[in-house]
């Protein structure tokens, strides 16, 4: 009996060491399974808190459209935090460029830009050193249309560094250098008028230059525009003239006589195509002398000359698209080089916005704002927003989630760098292969159609977005004024309206 109970004793020993270790193992794995779940809700929180922030962004923006379309800048409150599971929420937008400078700029202005649609293969050549190869296999790319500049990533021969500009030391969000920094595909003056002139009333429709002559365009114009710009457009009007560009009517004007004096108050009256939003201008008022070297009309001496002059000009003056002109910055042959391409104002704005918890929960209330503005975030998101006030409406052109953008070029940075050492070749960067849509930039990008499947009625015919082919005459017929399109890009439009 005593040796059988020796020999089960250390059987019942073993059944009971491995039935704890089961549970050990059970219980790690739960507590594993916990973390991860833990870990999805908290990722899970933190986006929502950014998408909020994108969304108290747009409304922030929208809220100051008018001031806007009178050519004045936004403010934003740059900082909230809210109550959440687990500790404050804190959502606030990250500044673009030194984050260190006295007056860091918490969004850009996209309309600062050149359209990488529009872009002359010449200029092109011209940024970051891209050269005239490259430049001509973009514009070969471009032939579809790009609807955003991250898709020129497709292009073969580009770099991550051309594109993004160089890698910042520290972890964190990415300097907005490189082709991102120049380039836009969002960039939607509205055709409604900005109140250029004694008689001119800021918010109106423009009035395409394809519309019959009748009494009521003539009065229009001549109470804004004066006695010989209305006799003058009376000849122009309603599909008399071919007139394409907006270069093409005040060479019109020209030949008959109206001064250069009232050629933006025309220019603010009535418009050229049937458009509801000037495609792809650049903003010469916020542009900055490296872009405005590149569009026509201009070089380096004389972009220069305008962001030096304009600081000095009150925005009412700014307004007037001639200002360049009448200060002697442009001469009349270079004006009408420029004017088919810029505008003065900015209605897209690209925000960032970061989001996640602050679990210590004891600091002061009074100095949350700005302890929340320094402080690192557990779980943090970081999402990129183009947003689009040009319309009665506003919408999310485009979104992005960057918030593993740095750590992913570091990554594949690495992984080049050791397969370069493998095969004895030297490292020229990476060249990022994605689809010609720049989907692998928006890895989390949040989709906010049901039918993926479906044709996006938000992206342009090609005839639209490039140079001349997107500018027409309006189609005129018996029943009214001609119907103006919206022929904008961007993920998300506005709902359409009756």
């Amino acid at each position: 009996m005593t040796l059988r109970r020796a020999v089960i004793l250390p059987g019942v020993l073993i059944v009971v060491s491995i039935a704890a270790i089961i549970g050990v193992a059970a219980l790690s794995r739960t507590d594993a399974h916990q973390e991860l779940a833990a870990a999805s809700i908290g990722s899970m929180q933190s986006r929502s808190l950014a998408w909020s922030g994108v969304l108290a962004a747009q409304s922030q923006l929208f809220a100051s459209r008018d001031r806007i379309l009178a050519g004045e800048d936004p403010t934003l409150v740059t900082t909230w935090s809210t109550s959440v599971s687990g500790g404050t929420g804190i959502v606030r937008l990250l500044p673009f460029g030194d984050p260190e400078s006295e007056t860091p700029l918490y969004f850009e202005f996209e309309s600062a830009k050149l359209d990488a649609n529009m872009i002359s293969e010449d200029a092109l050549s011209k940024l970051d050193g891209l050269g005239q190869d490259l430049a001509a296999k973009i514009i070969t790319a471009r032939a579809g249309g790009f609807q955003c500049v991250e898709a020129i990533a497709a292009v073969e021969g580009m770099t991550d560094e051309q594109l993004f500009g160089p890698m910042r030391d520290a972890e964190g969000p990415v300097a907005r250098r490189g082709l991102l920094q120049s380039l836009t595909t969002f960039a939607f003056d509205p055709n409604i008028t900005a109140g250029i002139g004694e008689s001119q009333e800021a918010g109106q429709p423009r009035i395409p230059i394809g519309t019959p002559w009748s009494e009521q365009f003539a009065g229009v114009v001549t109470q804004r525009c004066g006695d010989a710009a209305a006799q003058a457009l009376s000849q122009i009007a309603g599909g008399k003239s071919s007139i394409v560009l907006e270069s093409d009517l005040l060479r019109a004007l020209k030949s008959k006589g109206v001064p250069a004096t009232v050629w933006g108050t025309v220019l603010d009256t009535v418009c050229v195509s049937d458009d509801l939003f000037r495609i792809g201008k650049t903003d010469i008022n916020r542009a900055d002398a490296s872009v405005l070297a590149l569009l026509p009309g201009f070089d380096e001496e004389i972009a220069s000359k305008v962001v030096a002059a304009r600081a000095g000009l009150p925005s009412a003056k700014r307004l007037d698209l001639t200002w360049i002109l009448s200060e002697g910055l442009l001469d009349e042959e270079r004006f009408l080089q420029a004017v088919d391409h810029i505008a003065v104002r900015s209605t897209q704005f690209r925000v960032r916005v970061e989001a996640g918890v602050r679990v210590d929960d004891s600091r002061d209330d009074d100095n949350e704002g700005q302890e929340a503005s320094a402080e690192n975030l557990d779980r943090a998101v970081i999402l990129e927003a183009v947003i689009d006030i040009a319309g009665d409406v506003a919408r999310i052109a485009y979104l992005r989630d960057v918030t593993h953008l740095q750590s992913s070029r570091r990554l594949a940075r690495e992984v080049e760098l050791r397969e370069d050492d493998e095969s004895d070749s030297d490292s020229r960067g990476v060249v990022i292969e994605t689809p010609s849509d720049g989907s692998d930039f928006d890895s989390a990008r949040m989709e906010m159609e049901s039918d993926d499947s479906a044709p996006d009625p938000s992206l342009p015919n090609v005839e639209d977005t490039l140079e001349e082919a997107d500018v027409r005459q309006p189609q005129v017929d018996e029943s009214g004024p001609p119907k103006l399109m919206d022929r904008r890009i961007g993920r998300w439009k506005a709902p359409s309206r009756s």
